[in-house]
């Protein structure tokens, strides 16, 4: 299993606009990640076309390899043509991955939006992801679907969108984290999706204090969290990277920092963490 760095990690610093892609890929680099996962988040990119050929620039300058481009659409959206625009979207990240040689394209299946329940939802991710399973098919690249959000974040859930879209195109971005977020375990949604996982995000999460006022993410009834440096908050990471090494799983693994913590600080110690478990395998 190779590990890799996603961007988000270090999305404060794109914010506030003191950091940039290539830089990025520096960072990336300097702390020995053996790849990188990119997004196409506006704010992450000042200019895309003038960057682009700076990352490819870098990614042979460095040895570092792109995990996965990971594009974000809304699915369970009821405006029909809002959906359409969000295939297209998706076929946009499918070219992208090729043209960063990237193997995953990681999506997302839609947001919980107040009037519209996942049954009725549901056969509206499927038709989208069904749309845009046969150009990824074409272009030799995997897409990947993360249990993101409260729409459709739980494990049998991501297991029955998977089943009925119906094509090997199609796999699981298995976030540790996210599970917790929809009073799922991802000690349990593992033994689920196992055989589907094409991508993991490497997160962590720790209940929020009572009256905390800080940043945090609020999941289904009264679950709040925080984000923490992988490997000292929830998740039982040591079994989840058990199981699978046991299966035979050889992507990657994606570090997604989400915590407190100084963000480099957090990224750093979540990837000292992921190898301190790899190297118990």
């Amino acid at each position: 299993m190779k590990c890799a760095i996603s961007i988000w990690s270090l999305h404060k610093y794109f914010l506030d606009k003191t950091m940039n892609v290539g830089e990025f890929l520096d960072y990336a680099a300097a702390i020995q990640a053996d790849g990188v996962e990119l997004l196409d988040v506006d704010w992450f990119w000042r200019d895309m076309d003038e960057e682009l050929a700076q990352v490819e620039t870098k990614l042979k300058e460095t040895g570092l390899k792109v995990a996965s481009y990971s594009t974000s659409n809304n699915f369970a959206n009821p405006d029909a043509e809002a959906r359409q625009a969000d295939v297209e979207k998706m076929r946009r990240a499918i070219d992208m991955a090729v043209r960063l040689e990237a193997p995953i394209v990681r999506v997302f299946a839609g947001d919980l939006a107040e009037g519209v329940s996942y049954d009725e939802a549901r056969a509206w991710i499927v038709e989208g992801l069904q749309a845009a399973a046969p150009y990824a098919q074409e272009k030799g690249v995997r897409l990947a679907l993360e249990n993101h959000g409260l729409m459709a974040g739980r494990g049998q859930q991501v297991k029955e969108l998977i089943h009925s879209v119906g094509s090997e195109t199609l796999g699981s971005t298995f976030d540790c984290g996210n599970f917790l977020l929809v009073n799922d375990t991802p000690e349990e949604a593992i033994e689920v999706l196992l055989p589907l996982v094409y991508h993991v995000h490497f997160k962590d999460f720790r209940p929020a204090p009572e009256n905390f006022d800080g940043p945090s993410y609020k999941g289904l009834g009264d679950t709040r969290l925080v984000g923490t440096i992988a490997g000292e908050g929830m998740v039982d990471l040591d079994v989840i990277l058990g199981k699978l090494h046991e299966h035979g799983y050889d992507g990657w693994l994606a570090v997604e920092f989400e915590g407190l913590e100084e963000p480099r600080h957090g990224t750093e110690e979540s990837l000292k963490n992921l190898r301190a478990v790899l190297a118990k395998l």
